[in-house]
């Protein structure tokens, strides 16, 4: 009875060591994910912090445009 005991005690840590390092497995891939997941996060604010600058430049451009002074037809008027 004691060997059966022994045997399944045996059993029972080597299922709970193979638990304990999935466990670190799957913590270590969350944690690269994680990683992955706030380096996507700050390219895609850098994106759209330079999308956000285009769009402010074209809008100024084209104001430049827009004054009575570089139109040509209100120059000779």
């Amino acid at each position: 009875m004691f060997i059966v005991h022994c045997s399944l005690f045996t059993v029972h840590c080597s299922l709970f060591t193979v638990h304990c390092s999935l466990f670190i497995v799957h913590c270590s891939l969350l944690t690269v994910h994680c990683s992955l997941f706030i380096v996507h996060c700050s390219l895609l604010t850098v994106h759209c912090s330079l999308f956000i600058a285009h769009c402010s430049l074209i809008t100024s451009s084209a104001n430049l445009f827009k004054q009575p002074s570089n139109n040509c037809y209100s120059k000779h008027q």
